[in-house]
């Protein structure tokens, strides 16, 4: 009898054994990928934050244009003076510098953004070297500049809300 109870005694420790051996590997699998997803997880929390930051700092950007060109329209429509002229030019000058921190901000987001985020932000791109070109011709005196202007600004409101949903639909589909 006492054969079989030390038959019996080492089959259940050797069960006990290789159970806890398999518990443990599993354990130790399982926390290995719950660690991984949690990882990933803060990494996608992380790329959409930064998304997120890039794209609200390039829709404030341009909305401070707003007030700039109601001032280059009100100007525009001046009469043709020396002081008109150097208003303009010194427009002309904002302006440009207004599309060198625009250049700064894409930047960010060719680095950061979508495909269709960065789609948009040539647009606008485009848009504002078109803008400062007109904005230029206007300080030289051609008629048709105002018009120039006023067309290509619609155009960049345009662009900038394609920008807003192309921005929103990225953060959301993360």
């Amino acid at each position: 009898m006492a054969d079989s109870t030390l038959w019996v005694a080492a089959i259940t420790g050797g069960t006990a054994v290789v159970a806890s051996w398999v518990t443990g590997k599993y354990t130790a699998r399982a926390a290995r990928e719950q660690a991984q997803q949690s990882a990933a997880a803060h990494r996608q929390e992380r790329l959409r934050e930064i998304q997120r930051t890039a794209y609200l700092n390039m829709i404030q950007h341009l909305q401070s244009f707003a007030p700039m060109e109601w001032a280059i329209s009100e100007t525009v429509e001046l009469p043709a003076s020396e002081e008109r002229t150097k208003e303009l030019k010194r427009q002309t000058v904002a302006a440009n510098e207004a599309h060198f921190e625009f250049l700064s901000l894409k930047r960010v987001i060719a680095l950061e953004g979508t495909p269709r985020v960065k789609e948009c932000t040539d647009e606008l791109d485009h848009l504002l070297r078109d803008y400062c070109v007109s904005l230029e011709r206007a300080a030289d005196g051609d008629k048709d500049a105002p018009r120039q202007l006023k067309f290509i600004y619609d155009k960049g409101d345009e662009a900038l809300q394609r920008f807003i949903l192309e921005a929103g639909r990225a953060l959301h589909s993360m």
